[in-house]
């Protein structure tokens, strides 16, 4: 509100004042205060608020305020601040408000008045500025001329807490939606952001960094409070991780410091090296000068000289080094010339072309002894190990310049005029930067004294192309309109011209930096630039005035034919959908002409084909090329004009020879069918056949022969005439052959690419018999595309393939039932790990298909199908030494598919295509000695330049040599450009992030492709229907077992729940699960309830949610999410309500993690992995969204869905085991228990079989295959989903992928050599295993061998009714693996899952009928009540004891990993694990037993002796007495390890000391010298 307060007045020298009133109208946040009097008013007074932090503030926020004070007299008098509850306003102190002699009718500004808002403001809810003046004769303000002179300003409001940061949410914003990344004294001491940078990072990252300027205005004594060097700034930065949506905060990157010893940072600039991954920084290092007091010098340490610095990033700009001084390097030579520099702030470049690409460009501004300034190059040629300077630029006056990289990979220089001339200066370099011709005005680009940005808006765009020449320009929009008015301009040519400009921003805007951004990063071209903040927004071309589309075609016509339509295809090369699409020919030579054709809706990537009509003279001979410019116009979403193609393209109209010249008949044909091209087999193409007679004289037209169906064709048995004869055609009449009138004429149903043709006589009577003339005619060829699936009949194939020995061979082993080894190699995309992300590669699905479809009527179920794709990999891997064994012969293989290419063809490999092509064939003919069937395939195309170049050149060699070698050829790389349509940057299909290796949907479509190739799989097979787009995989709810014992199904949780999903799924980017109906009914309306979640998430840096319930239609909700770092919070509305954090512990670690969550009436209890953290109550008064409170008709998993968040909003990242609903609470006892349950998913179970696979992990030595063979635990892996990777796989990703990080490039491919091979089949016994050793076991070579054989056969029977049989040929099977160069047995007793369906609940009675005894009751009793039955050590110790010696009778090693059970352990670890190997496990407790088994006793001094031995003790794993004890721990209770493993032996009653973790093997029996306790081993030795 604006008010005005009516002041009195006093008398002086006489004159008599009276009152009166003046109604003052001003805009919002501005206010007055006046006197008047008979005479005049002597002094108004104007308040305006100048700060932009709105009508809300916090605690700590600073108000500023402007006053403009008006002599209204004509006599001088002081303007005299009486009062206020400002400052910066009353002559108490400096600066102030007071003018002292203000001339009459004059006015003057004050502008230092401010308040920061405070804790009182707090309290009082608001505050209101308030200010009273007087005019005074004197100077001290006592001989008044006028006072009480009130100036009110707009009541602001304060609230509690911290401004939010808009900039940290999540917001989608349209072009040219700004976000605020820095604003003026928004942090305690900064005064001002300013000089902004900008750039990419490798990841797709954007980073942002600017100056911090704290308040220098008393220090440089200019009045100035945002200043440049030499002052305390600091560079800062902020890190777009999500395409600009959201901010991290603000980071420090080099922090300035203020007296004494003074220094600071200033003037950012962003070079990245694409080539490298590495990000540097530049920027100036100042202490006591800034650029204009600079004095000479090179020194590091001299304070005087203005210094400039490099830092750079590895991790993307996460983290940054320490900032190095370069400015010896970029001055040598100039040491007595350049007395100053700094890097022009915004970002620098990399070269991409010719000569000199790679190399990296930081622009610098020199100061010179001469006064005048320069512009230089400052460039480096080793991914900036070191830097150097070109030659300056000094023929014009220069200032703060960029440089950009022209289409003929020439550098221009844009320079800031050093003299104001009001335009930019431009020069151009020859050799990369190192010298510039002459400097031209470009008056183009006017320039008020400003800094701004030049870039290249395609910076991927190829050498010499259209998009090449486009250049992006963003500075204020006139010289006249100062700093202000920032606009974007667009040059088409390589900044010959230059547009009008698209504004970003009225009003002030000063130094800006534009960049383009790739698909990680958004798209199109991020913006930042300083105007009242640093201020963040994006830009596409089509905001920007110009759609990114091309059209082309080309086409022929007859000499003498006077119009023809020619096709022209249209792409939009966009990000954004276009609508009312239009191209239009233009420039056709005189004479032509073309019409302009409507192509429509045009989705961003697509394109479509169009037939343009196009008149040719009849003038125009053979040989000529008739060219048109395609102008191409269209909309988009986020503007109502029409814009316009900037790329346009060009249509190319040929004329050839004529025909010859018909005497009677002229003929035309035409396709009438809408099939398109290409086409696939089996389509049907329909057609006209037109003729018409030019001659004199009737005829009969009488079709001869025809490659089209319905032309020849007698009219029926009685008249053998064709279908298509004409009886009498009269001199300029037409005829047709056409379907119609219920016949099918003139049509072929495709089987080839094939081109149609007819030849029709004309003849002098209807019988065809006396010929007059015979006129041939051809119509359009057409492509016909690969078919999915291909026919069996073994003719059908060799149209395709000479191959037809090996499908011969082929066909015959599919003929039987005899186990087929299926062999996969080739690189990483073979390998198929990581960008599925989860989901089973192809080769995987191709095994599912064999395990649960039959292929050609006959069940492969017991086929093996074997993966030993490598990453980085090409054709010649496989060949070098003994590596052909490991990759193919020693797996025994039957047909092996060869996919490689793709490393092969990269740019920069070594291999030419003759020596790709040289590499396969060697392959072939080494697979053929092995007597298998080689098969080849073509791979995906990529966007990624790097590996797309040649890719065509490779594969078109590979379908050559396929012919060559007579080898069957899969050629999925024409099926890749089907499914996108004909366009190869099949999105869709490719993995996410990543253009190079194909996602989960490229995996199902390839898989299918490969089957569908071979014959070897039906329209109707479980994976033919399968839809690439469906990826829900959620497992089918299971009720309640009848019998009421409480068990749920697989889902197995124990109190059975009312609802239970699972849905064992890997969750990102707007993945979420419905949970369903069951779940809302069982929580909907109940005072009481339950929800728990057992997932595994990853850091995001992003609040992730994990379950929530609530109400579709509105933003009621009750959430249950992980904050930003990790911590489980309860949100108690929408995306952003109150939230309770619970728990300090990080749960984004990608562990497994149980949330279990009790709700009451109006609070809940939260239990995290079994231990209840806090219980939150709603207090009197107090709503907290709960379900028994709120209306609940929607349950969500990984995201929140409702009303205020449509698309789902705080998104998981991670997998979702199972989540269960009770319709009450649970207690903390069944909390507990509930938190221990094991999965009924396969990844729940990964963690410990790695644990178990450690020697293997990380012995990087030797290759080796790792073989599981056994029945439907490996073949299907805990798991019945399609395409989810069961037990093993998910193995053979962790092993040979994730645990390569950090390893050597030789490390690494010995790592990935590490072989899985899957020899599972249902019903799979052991006593099948020792029979068939040979070809079940010892084919596959195995050197880590895991057996699991069924209890039962194939047919659901007990495979062994006797205990000593099956123990039997568990020995034999041992004795051959010991055969085969085995060397210990590793064995962990058998569980019984509490949780059994029927199927186990019926096994479990048969092995009861066979044993005579209740096997599950006998569990039930024995064990030690968890949700498994595992036995307890009384029983299990014999059995372990007998199969320790059967082992050593053998004259193998023993291990166990049953801590109980562990004095039958020979050596330190379980598993296997020999402590030579520098590894262990928490829970490796075996070495203690063993000493005590070897002595009688074992004390505490023993134990440390065996850690040091094999051990840097204290902080790595113990390998003698490990009670979970790590470094981290040990510090968290402030003590060494040794203290608390002390501490664990000594306390009898702690579950990890040995008198309770052995099992009562290990007995209390005294003290040593040490007060230590002494244990004594307790079994009869």
């Amino acid at each position: 509100m604006v008010r005005s307060t009516k002041p009195s007045l006093l008398r002086r020298l006489g004159a008599r004042v009276a009152a009166a009133a003046m109604l003052v109208v001003l805009p919002a946040g501005v206010s007055t205060a006046s006197a008047a009097s008979d005479d005049a008013d002597m002094l108004t007074v104007t308040m305006t608020r100048t700060d932009a932090l709105g009508d809300e503030v916090y605690v700590g926020d600073t108000l500023t305020y402007s006053f403009t004070n008006t002599n209204n007299t004509s006599s001088a008098f002081t303007a005299f601040p009486a009062e206020s509850n400002l400052s910066g306003v009353l002559t108490t102190g400096t600066p102030n408000c007071r003018y002292e002699n203000l001339a009459g009718g004059a006015s003057y500004p004050c502008s230092t008045a401010s308040h920061t808002i405070t804790a009182d403001d707090l309290t009082a809810g608001s505050f209101t500025p308030r200010t009273v003046w007087k005019a005074t004769s004197d100077r001290g303000g006592t001989q008044v001329l006028q006072d009480n002179i009130v100036s009110t300003g707009d009541t602001v409001t304060v609230k509690e807490g911290k401004r939010p940061d808009p900039a940290t949410i999540p917001t989608d914003r349209a072009d040219g939606e700004a976000v605020r990344l820095a604003t003026a004294r928004q942090n305690l001491g900064t005064e001002c952001y300013r000089i902004p940078a900008l750039a990419e990072a490798p990841n797709g990252w954007i980073l942002a960094a600017f100056d911090q300027r704290p308040n220098t205005a008393t220090a440089n004594g200019s009045g100035v409070k945002c200043w440049d060097a030499p002052q305390p700034n600091s560079i800062v930065q902020r890190i777009s991780k999500d395409g600009g949506k959201s901010w991290t905060p603000i980071q420090y990157v080099a922090q300035g410091k203020n007296a004494p010893e003074r220094y600071g940072y200033s003037d950012p600039s962003y070079v990245v090296d694409k080539e490298t991954g590495e990000i540097f920084l530049f920027f100036v290092h100042s202490y006591n000068k800034g650029f204009a007091d600079s004095q000479l010098g090179v020194d590091e340490s001299n304070r005087n000289v203005l210094h400039a610095v490099v830092v750079s990033s590895k991790d993307n700009g996460e983290t940054w080094s320490k900032p190095r001084d370069i400015t010896a390097d970029i001055t040598k030579g100039y040491e007595n010339e350049w007395k100053s520099r700094f890097a022009t702030s915004g970002a620098g470049i990399q070269l991409k072309y010719g000569k000199y690409k790679g190399r990296l460009i930081q622009q610098y501004a020199v100061g010179r002894t001469t006064g005048s300034n320069a512009a230089v190059s400052v460039y480096s040629d080793d991914h900036g190990k070191t830097w150097q300077a070109g030659n300056p630029v000094t023929g014009m006056l220069m200032d703060e310049n960029k440089v950009v990289e022209l289409s003929d990979g020439r550098v221009m220089l844009n320079s800031r005029p050093g003299n104001g001339s009001g335009y930019r200066r431009v020069a151009i370099s020859e050799d990369g930067g190192v010298n510039y011709g002459p400097i031209k005005s470009e008056t183009q680009l006017p320039d008020p004294n400003n800094n701004a940005q030049i870039t290249r808006a395609f910076p991927n765009a190829p050498e010499g192309s259209a998009k090449a020449k486009v250049l992006l320009y963003s500075a204020p929009r006139a010289s006249n309109e100062g700093r202000a008015n920032g606009v974007v301009r667009v040059s088409f040519d390589d900044g010959t011209t230059w547009s009008a400009g698209k504004l970003f921003k009225a009003g002030s805007m000063a130094y800006s930096v534009i960049t383009a951004l790739n698909d990680a990063a958004g798209g199109g071209y991020g913006l930042l630039y300083e105007g009242e903040s640093i201020t963040y927004t994006r830009a596409s071309m089509e905001w920007l005035g110009y759609l990114t589309s091309t059209a082309s075609g080309t086409a022929a016509v007859k000499e003498g034919e006077g119009t023809l339509t020619a096709p022209v295809t249209v792409t939009n090369d966009g990000l954004t959908d276009y609508t009312n699409v239009t191209v239009t020919p233009t420039g056709l030579p005189s004479g032509w002409s073309a019409e302009a054709v409507n192509v429509g809706n045009l989705a961003a990537g697509q394109s479509a084909t169009v037939n343009v009509p196009v008149t040719v003279p009849a003038a125009a001979v053979s040989g000529t090329v008739a060219k048109a410019t395609m102008k191409i116009t269209g909309k988009y979403a986020q503007s109502e004009d029409t814009l316009h193609s900037f790329a346009e393209g060009e249509l190319a109209v040929t004329v050839t020879d004529p025909d010859p010249a018909a005497k009677r008949l002229k003929l035309t044909i035409e396709r009438t069918d809408d099939n398109g091209d290409p086409v696939k087999v089996g389509d049907t193409l329909t057609y006209r056949i037109t003729y018409e007679n030019v001659g004199t004289q009737s005829f009969a037209v009488y079709p001869r022969e025809s490659n089209l169906d319905g032309v020849t064709t007698p009219q029926s048995a009685s008249n053998p005439a064709p279908v298509c004869r004409w009886s009498r055609l009269a001199p300029g009449a037409t005829g047709a052959c056409v379907s119609g009138n219920g016949k099918q004429l003139a049509y072929h149903t495709v089987t080839e690419a094939d081109a149609t043709s007819a030849t029709i006589d004309a003849t002098a009577d209807a019988s065809g018999e006396t010929v007059l003339e015979s006129v041939s005619i051809t119509g359009d060829p057409v492509t016909v595309s690969q078919p999915v699936e291909l026919p069996a009949d073994i003719a059908a194939w060799k149209t395709r393939n000479e191959a037809l020995a090996d499908w011969q061979t082929l066909s015959e082993k599919l003929a039987k039932t005899d186990r087929i080894n299926w062999l996969f190699t080739g690189d990483s995309i073979t390998h198929g790990v990581q960008f599925t992300r989860g989901y089973r590669t192809y080769s995987e699905l191709f095994a599912n298909h064999l395990d649960t479809a039959s292929v050609r009527g006959v069940s492969r179920a017991n086929d093996v199908v074997m993966n030993t794709g490598i990453s980085s990999a090409d054709a010649s891997w496989p060949l070098k030494d003994g590596a052909f064994e490991k990759w193919v012969s020693d797996k025994h293989p039957d047909v092996v598919f060869l996919t490689f290419g793709m490393n092969d063809g990269r740019t920069g490999q070594a291999f030419t295509v003759d020596q790709y092509t040289a590499n396969l064939s060697t392959l072939i003919d080494k697979i053929r000695d092995l007597g298998a069937i080689p098969v080849l395939q073509t791979q995906n195309y990529t966007t990624n330049t790097t590996f797309n170049a040649n890719l065509d050149t490779y594969f078109d060699a590979e379908r050559r040599l396929a012919l060559d070698k007579n080898v069957l050829l899969v050629d999925f790389n024409k099926q890749w450009l089907e499914l996108g349509g004909g366009n190869r940057e099949s999105g869709t299909y490719m993995g996410a992030g990543n253009d190079i290796h194909p996602g989960e949907n490229g995996h199902i479509e390839w898989a299918k492709f490969t089957l569908g190739a071979l014959n070897m799989i039906a329209n109707d097979d479980p994976l033919a229907r399968w839809s690439s787009s469906d990826t829900t995989l959620d497992k089918p709810t299971v009720t309640v077992d009848a019998d009421g014992n409480g068990l749920k199904g697989s889902d197995g949780l124990e109190p059975a729940p009312a609802a239970a999903k699972s849905v064992g799924k890997f969750l990102s980017g707007a993945q979420y699960v419905d949970l369903g109906g069951d779940v809302v009914s069982a929580v909907a309306g109940k005072r009481e309830s339950n929800v728990t979640i057992r997932f595994r998430a990853s850091a995001t840096g992003q609040p992730q949610t994990l379950f929530s319930l609530g109400d579709s239609d509105s933003a009621t909700r009750a959430t249950v999410r992980l904050s930003a770092t990790g911590l489980v919070q309860f949100l108690n509305s929408g995306n952003t309500g109150d939230f309770y954090t619970v728990g300090t512990n990080d749960l984004a670690d990608g562990a497994w993690h149980t949330v279990s969550v009790n709700f009451v009436a109006n609070g809940f209890t939260i239990y995290v992995d079994g231990a209840a953290m806090r219980a939150i109550s709603g207090g009197a008064g107090t709503q907290l969204n709960v379900p028994g409170a709120i209306t609940v008709n929607t349950a969500t998993a990984g995201a929140i869905r409702g009303a205020d968040s449509a698309g789902g909003a705080q998104q998981l990242t991670g997998i979702v085991d199972y989540v269960a609903a009770w319709s009450r609470t649970l207690t903390d006892a069944e909390a507990k228990r509930i938190s221990a349950e094991t999965s009924a998913v396969a990844v729940t179970k990964v963690d410990a079989a790695v644990n178990a696979l450690q020697p293997i992990i990380s012995d990087t030595g030797a290759r080796k295959n790792i073989v599981f063979v056994g029945g439907e635990t490996i073949e299907g892996g805990y798991t019945d989903h399609l395409i989810a990777k069961n037990i093993v796989q998910l193995l053979d990703e962790r092993v040979r992928w994730e645990y390569v990080t950090g390893l050597s490039a030789t490390d690494r491919e010995r790592q990935r050599a590490k072989f899985f091979v899957a020899a599972g089949q249902g019903g799979l016994t052991a006593k099948q295993m020792d029979e068939d050793y040979a070809a079940m076991v010892g084919e596959y070579s195995p050197d880590i061998l895991f057996l699991a054989p069924d209890l039962y056969d194939a047919d659901g029977n007990l495979a062994e009714s006797a205990a000593a049989a099956f123990a039997g040929h568990i020995r034999s099977v041992a004795a051959k693996a010991k055969e085969a160069g085995a060397d210990s047995v590793t064995t962990e007793f058998f569980c019984m899952e509490s949780r059994a369906d029927d199927r186990l609940k019926a096994r479990y009675a048969a092995m009861s009928e066979v044993l005579g005894y209740d096997i599950h009751q006998f569990y039930m009793e024995n064990s030690k009540q968890q949700g498994y039955k595992r036995l307890n050590r009384a029983i299990k110790a014999p059995i372990i004891h007998r199969m320790r010696e059967l082992t050593h009778s053998l004259g193998m090693r023993f291990h166990v990993s049953d801590a109980f059970c562990r004095e039958c352990n020979d050596a330190c670890n379980c598993c296997g694990v020999p402590p030579e190997w520098g590894v262990s496990q928490t829970g490796n407790i075996g070495n203690a037993i063993i000493i005590a088994r070897e002595k009688g006793f074992v004390t505490f001094s023993d134990v440390m002796e065996s850690i040091n031995k094999y051990f840097d003790f204290p902080w790595v794993g113990a390998c003698g007495y490990n009670t979970g004890s790590n470094k981290a721990r040990a510090l968290l209770y402030d003590t060494t390890m040794a203290q608390w493993l002390r501490s664990n032996w000594n306390d009898t009653k702690k579950g990890t000391s040995p008198a309770r973790a052995y099992g009562g093997v290990l007995v209390p029996d005294g003290k040593d010298e040490n007060g230590d306790i002494i244990y004594r081993y307790a079994i009869k030795r």
